[in-house]
């Protein structure tokens, strides 16, 4: 009930978000003057360049995973690859749960098969593809466009999965993205920035 609840919220939050945007961005640099306020302003567009490299790069890595999924489950026989290829690459990409949810629709096609070594196929090829996907490419395409290093991409999302589980996964590029934008604009934290940097 509580996560329905907070769910209900979200499309009221982003009406508001983006209808009181230039009103929250005014009203935030007035906690700044001189030349901070000029600081505090290019670490929120650093921000929400950032934000948007982020959620371009898990796109184009669910494209990825949806055409080699799509390509790996026509070889191995499955019935309507390009559909459940996709469905599955970008389930892939979910916090925790990507692995069995990217499973669950190339085993209902395989239904319709319904032989013991198409089950196998499908469970070995997907959690392959997945293990790579998060552990090797993910930092690679998504923390290149943030322009995180991959090893900072990595301990980010262990750290942020450990201290909050699912949302700390799903959070802990676009916080550590966030972070490197500040660092990169004040001039004590910028050594910071270039360590965190790619």
């Amino acid at each position: 009930y509580q996560i329905v609840l907070m769910v209900s919220f979200i499309p009221f939050l982003v009406y508001f978000m983006l209808s009181w945007r230039d009103h929250l961005n005014r009203s935030f640099l007035q906690f700044f003057h001189g030349e901070d306020r000029l600081v505090a302003a290019r670490s929120l567009a650093g921000i929400a360049e950032m934000v948007r490299a982020f959620v371009v790069g898990n796109f184009l890595l669910g494209l990825l995973l949806a055409a080699i999924s799509a390509a790996l489950f026509a070889v191995i026989g499955l019935p309507y690859p390009m559909l459940v290829g996709p469905l599955s690459g970008f389930m892939s990409l979910v916090p925790y749960i990507g692995l069995p949810l990217a499973l669950a629709p190339p085993l209902f096609s395989a239904l319709g098969v319904n032989q013991v070594s198409i089950y196998i196929l499908v469970v070995v090829s997907v959690s392959l593809l997945h293990l790579i996907a998060l552990n090797l490419l993910y930092p690679k395409i998504v923390g290149a466009r943030v322009h995180l290093n991959p090893l900072v991409v990595t301990f980010s999302l262990m750290l942020w999965g450990f201290l909050w589980d699912a949302p700390g996964l799903l959070l802990a590029i676009p916080l550590t993205a966030a972070l490197k934008a500040v660092c990169d604009n004040v001039k004590g934290l910028r050594p910071v920035g270039k360590f965190l940097g790619d």
